[in-house]
């Protein structure tokens, strides 16, 4: 009796990892790169959208912020994520990461694409990513990796942390299909249950000709913004009204209890990463109750604001970059929204710009760190870390064009 009992135990054991948990809700998307640069967001069926933004510590997809900003504009749910190689240390493509997606955090669940060579270098190269990505900006980050994967390393130390798994497994093969509910995901290894399941890479959808990989999320719209946030918070949405108006006096805004830089720019319709630029806020992002914070693109919030005339092949994240000022907080101050469009000839107010007549660049070379940038034009490292919207001090490439006064 005692062995039928084991035997029975490990059968119920077996199933329970084999059939994905049910969910009150489930979520249908794809993943995308450049190798799908002529799909067109607007129209595929789709409640999400995952993005490629980089790989290692040089590489950015070229349709990286057309796809998450169509996303976005779409009304779907956006995903962001980093392509992991081996060669390169965790840290530094952790932060190369978080600086070119900085525009989305609060807004995109953000994933470590963890296959191919990368697993060489074992879970604790992962989870070193993870959490210098989480140091970053606040907001856990999960995994991305095959079935196979989940059961050939030691995930403990990464499943303890509270990081969650978006698995890949194609149960059909790659026999074509659409939209699918009723697969099994498998055994994966060290974590209880999945948040993500990647199905097929040979899945067809409404809007697109071609080949897509399709996922299920096992969630709704709120448990999605919850991945996206720092430390889970989920901040208000349209048709939502906060219980106190913000406080808010000629484009500042006094901090409560209970506030964090995602809801305040929920509020006031401007990026948290624009109010952690403008208040020369850095990794941790911590605030506190009472502080007041410059808003960037309020009313009265910084003076000596600026116009900047497009030229032919501009962008708002170009643009932003020579001023030092998010490109969504440009396009919040013009009124443009997705899909963002600006044209040759049109003049747009630049929130707290100064004069460009005054204004100096620099381009960064080889060996340059911002100290010895700002030692060498008589400022700050924080200063120019401040005009140029970097979060991360120590990360500088050559090439990069600095406003330095």
């Amino acid at each position: 009796m005692k062995k039928i009992r084991k035997v029975i135990l490990a059968m119920i054991l077996v199933f329970s990892f084999a059939v994905p948990l049910p969910a009150s809700a489930a979520m249908n998307g794809i993943d995308v790169s450049r190798w799908q640069s002529d799909i067109n967001l607007y129209n595929v069926d789709a409640d999400f959208v995952v993005v490629k933004a980089t790989e290692g510590s040089g590489y950015t997809s070229p349709t990286f912020r057309t796809q998450a900003d169509a996303t976005l504009g779409s009304g779907k749910k956006l995903g962001i994520y980093h392509y992991m190689t081996y060669m390169t240390p965790a840290k530094q493509q952790a932060e190369y990461f978080c600086k070119a997606v900085g525009d989305y955090i609060g807004d995109a669940i953000l994933v470590l694409d963890f296959e191919s060579t990368a697993v060489n270098g074992g879970s604790d190269f992962a989870l070193e990513f993870l959490q210098s990505v989480e140091k970053i900006t606040g907001v856990k980050p999960l995994v991305y990796t095959s079935q196979s994967v989940t059961r050939l390393l030691d995930w403990t130390s990464v499943v303890n942390s509270g990081y969650g798994l978006w698995v890949a497994r194609y149960p059909m093969g790659y026999t074509t299909t659409g939209y699918r509910n009723d697969l099994s995901y498998g055994s994966v290894g060290y974590w209880d249950t999945v948040a993500m399941f990647q199905y097929t890479s040979s899945g067809r959808i409404s809007g697109y000709s071609g080949n897509l990989d399709l996922d299920i999320f096992y969630g709704d719209e709120s448990q999605w913004d919850a991945y996206a946030t720092a430390d889970g918070v989920v901040p208000p949405r349209e048709n939502t009204t906060p219980s106190t108006p913000p406080q808010t006096t000629s484009g500042m805004y006094t901090v409560v209890y209970g506030d964090c830089l995602s809801t305040i720019g929920s509020k006031l319709g401007v990026s948290w990463g624009a109010i952690a630029s403008a208040n020369g806020l850095y990794s941790q992002y911590v605030i506190y109750p009472g502080q007041v914070l410059v808003i960037p693109g309020g009313s009265g919030a910084v003076s000596g604001g600026s116009t900047y005339t497009v030229k032919s092949g501009d962008c708002l994240s170009a643009i932003g970059s020579r001023f030092g000022v998010s490109w969504s907080s440009i396009a919040s101050a013009n009124g443009i929204y997705s899909p963002y469009t600006i044209y040759p000839g049109q003049t747009l107010t630049i929130p707290g710009a100064s004069s460009t007549s005054s204004a100096r660049y620099y381009t960064v070379r080889s060996g340059d760190t911002l100290s010895g940038i700002a030692s060498r034009y008589g400022t700050t490292y924080t200063r120019l870390a401040q005009i140029n919207g970097i979060g991360n001090p120590n990360l500088i490439y050559p090439g990069q064009s600095l406003r330095v006064a």
